[in-house]
């Protein structure tokens, strides 16, 4: 993709720290020519892309919009455009009366109020935390390789579970169907489980987090604080199969022909019977879903950069 690099990042936050900005800066390559940290809203520049990186009980509280709304408004005021990338609104508390301030909004989380707003807002799940892939990795991130699909079905566990089993009904209903039917490696899986998100105490690295997933012909991801996360598209990315909750959400944020396998209930045969399926498909065609993935990340990466050229000179 070819462009004349004309937008800045501004980071509100440290880029260097928060879990999304490799993904971030993989997404935006090419479509920006200088990356900026700035806590105090005091920078400005044209056609800028500023990240907000802030924990969604922050995001909530009006004491950190108000003199961000300010902020926008000085851009304004400069007439130069400005688009926000909001990275932690999972639980859709940001207010929403600055967003005809700006020309483009992106954020982490799909809602069905951004349907109204569709021309303006892009929602985009993040593909990886920082730290998932190496930096020379990254260069190289952006096709899909038959021979890293090739081989799903025969990796070294048919499923993984790794995370926090105590924050939604369907983590544990899923633990419990997994010890009700024997125990994880009599299940040809791998369990781990944690206390929190990001657990710093009883949580994989992020590299052997990694390698569990490529070697894993599925990833089972029941919701838990939100119905989406990191594993998802980790999943995607490794090679191996997301099986997520059947919910209106993936829809509404892929759009009605994602090929995501889903489950209702988490109980051990419909897992059985939602594998048993997607093993006809990936014999048949086991590019399929990291195909799927890798088009529809270009298909939001051109809207965006169709969207910048008109303010800027990406082309």
């Amino acid at each position: 993709m070819k462009s004349d690099a004309s937008a800045s990042i501004i980071w509100h936050g440290n880029q260097f720290m928060g879990m999304e900005s490799d993904f971030i800066e993989h997404f935006l390559g090419g479509l920006y020519r200088s990356s900026i940290n700035d806590t105090n809203f005091n920078t400005f520049a044209p056609n800028a892309i500023i990240v907000v990186q802030e924990t969604f009980p922050v995001v909530g509280k009006r004491e950190f919009w108000e003199p961000f709304v300010s902020y926008l408004k000085e851009f304004k005021a400069m007439e130069f455009s400005v688009s926000v990338f909001l990275t932690s609104d999972e639980k859709y508390l940001a207010p929403f009366d600055w967003v005809d301030d700006v020309d483009l909004y992106l954020r982490n989380c799909w809602h069905p109020a951004l349907e109204e707003m569709r021309e303006k807002v892009v929602a985009l799940p993040f593909g990886f935390k920082s730290g998932f892939y190496l930096p020379s990795e990254l260069r190289r991130l952006g096709s899909v390789s038959p021979s890293s699909c090739r081989g799903i079905l025969g990796r070294k566990f048919v499923w993984n579970f790794i995370g926090n089993a105590n924050c939604s009904t369907s983590r544990e209903k899923l633990v419990e169907e997994i010890f009700k039917h024997g125990k994880p490696r009599e299940l040809q899986g791998f369990l781990h489980l944690t206390h929190t998100f990001d657990d710093p105490f009883h949580g994989l690295g992020v590299q052997q987090y990694r390698r569990v997933l490529e070697d894993s012909a599925f990833t089972f991801c029941p919701e838990g604080v939100h119905v989406e996360s990191y594993r998802l598209t980790e999943a995607i990315e490794s090679g191996s199969v997301p099986i997520v909750t059947c919910n209106y959400y993936f829809d509404g944020l892929f759009g009605d022909a994602h090929v995501l396998p889903c489950v209702n209930d988490w109980s051990w045969e419909e897992l059985q019977a939602v594998m048993e399926s997607v093993k006809q498909r990936l014999a048949g065609d086991p590019c399929y879903l990291q195909s799927w993935w890798h088009s529809w990340k270009l298909s939001k990466k051109r809207f965006l950069q169709e969207k910048l050229a008109r303010r800027g000179r990406v082309d």
